[in-house]
């Protein structure tokens, strides 16, 4: 049942107002839940005349005495970071087991990797703490404590993920200087160093100054703070098509000094492989 003395004055103006274009009798709340027509005409109306913190409050009212079902996420979010961490986490020990039986002189490689795998148990704490903050569930399902943390802190995801994917790429970088030690080839993994260093600074100043003022990121939602933002898609779009580029030219650099060595085309091809796996 719609409790009225928990939805804000704006929304029981709109379900009022709205009422006469329906065919449910005022008593038959089911019928009125079921009313496609009137509860888009109310939605209509809410978006218009409500803030946003009203327009939750009115959803989530009218959604709960619906029956609309709490639907929550946020134990596969749990899982899919748990999965990734322990799959990065696997092939990290892997790696450092090599190291500590000296099998492989540790390099620079090695330590930017440590780096990376220190961010990604930040990146899998971010992902447990959005999930207990609500992510998954809908958002008039959460109060607004919970979608301001939730803000702050894919806030602070973004420039984790930044880092710990630069991080993985520059020891990538360094792996290959270390096993292709042509003078050319170096100048070349230098250039592709530099460029990778530069775009993780780039888009990580770029991603903390996104908002002005920078708590507008967070405190924004509601529409009350004043402030602004550049477009954040944009900013996801343009980020991920620079990684991308980056990963295609990675994927080919080894190949160039594969294919000049003294081996058959299907050895050439394997190895070839056999680093681009290790890359993807």
């Amino acid at each position: 049942m719609l409790n009225l003395t928990a939805v804000p004055a704006c929304g029981v103006s709109c379900l009022v107002s709205q009422y006469p274009q329906s065919s449910c009798p005022l008593t038959d709340q089911t019928c009125l839940c079921e009313d496609t027509k009137y509860n888009d005409l109310v939605q209509t109306c809410v978006i218009a005349g409500c803030t946003v913190r009203d327009q939750l409050l009115t959803l989530r009212e009218a959604s709960l005495g619906c029956g609309v079902p709490v639907t929550d996420r946020g134990g596969s979010l749990k899982l899919l970071h748990a999965l990734l961490f322990v799959a990065h986490s696997i092939f990290f020990f892997l790696r450092m087991t090599t190291r500590a039986l000296r099998l492989i002189p540790w390099g620079l490689d090695d330590t930017t990797i440590v780096i990376a795998w220190v961010l990604g148990i930040l990146f899998f704490a971010s992902g447990i703490v959005e999930a207990e903050l609500g992510a998954g569930k809908p958002y008039w399902a959460l109060e607004s404590w919970q979608i301001e943390g939730s803000f702050i802190v894919f806030f602070a995801f973004e420039a984790i993920y930044n880092t710990c994917l630069g991080m993985i790429k520059i020891s990538i970088c360094f792996f290959y200087m270390r096993i292709f030690q042509s003078p050319g080839f170096q100048k070349v993994m230098w250039g592709t160093q530099i460029f990778n260093i530069l775009t993780v600074l780039a888009f990580f100043l770029v991603g903390w100054f996104q908002c002005l003022p920078l708590n507008y990121f967070w405190k924004g939602w509601d529409g009350t703070q004043k402030g602004e933002c550049f477009d954040i898609n944009g900013f996801a779009y343009g980020h991920a098509a620079v990684n991308i580029t980056i990963d295609v030219w990675m994927l080919i650099l080894p190949g160039t000094q594969v294919w000049k060595l003294n081996m058959s085309f299907k050895r050439k091809l394997a190895v070839s492989l056999m680093f681009a796996c290790g890359v993807l």
